[in-house]
C-alpha cells in the first residue's frame, strides 16, 4: 500500500511528531521485549472542534487474532477519552475485514469522508466519545 500521500516517510523520521502530548498519543504494544503492534491518535482540526484521528493501527502478522488490535484500539480510545476528545475519526480500506470488525464492535460508525484519500475502497469512520470511559490500561500497551 502506497502511503506517499501521507508523507509517511517523513513521518516516522519525525516521531512522535504530530502524535506528541498533549494533543496526541503513540502507542506500542509488547509481547516480552517484542514490538507486535502500534496505533496513534492525534488532534484533528482546531481545539475547539475537539476531534481527535485515530491512526497508524497495525498488528504484526503472529499477533494478530490474539485480541490486541482490539486491545490498543481501546486503548487509544480511552486517551480520547482523557484528553478530552468528543469524537474520533479513522479511515480504513474495505478489503480489511476484521479491522471493520473491530471498528464496529467498538461503537464506530460510517461517516462521510473528512479528507481526500485517493486510495480505492476507503471507508471513514466516527465514534462519538462523550458518555465512554477510561477504564484501566491493558499493561502490555504503552
Amino acid at each position: 500500500m502506497d502511503l506517499c500521500f501521507q508523507q509517511f516517510e517523513s513521518e516516522l523520521a519525525n516521531l512522535p511528531g504530530k502524535y506528541a502530548p498533549p494533543s496526541g498519543t503513540l502507542l506500542l504494544a509488547m509481547e516480552g521485549q517484542k514490538a507486535v503492534g502500534c496505533g496513534a491518535l492525534r488532534r484533528l482540526g482546531t481545539i475547539q472542534d475537539r476531534t481527535c484521528e485515530m491512526k497508524r493501527l497495525y498488528v504484526c502478522a503472529e499477533a494478530r487474532s490474539l485480541g490486541t488490535g482490539g486491545q490498543i484500539a481501546r486503548r487509544l480510545i480511552q486517551e480520547g477519552v482523557r484528553l478530552g476528545y468528543s469524537t474520533m475519526l479513522l479511515d480504513t480500506l474495505d478489503r480489511l475485514e476484521s479491522a471493520i470488525h473491530l471498528y464496529e464492535s467498538l461503537g464506530f460508525v460510517r461517516t462521510k469522508p473528512y479528507y481526500d484519500n485517493p486510495l480505492p475502497g476507503v471507508v471513514y469512520w466516527k465514534l462519538d466519545l462523550r458518555g465512554q470511559h477510561c477504564a484501566a490500561a491493558d499493561p502490555g500497551v504503552r
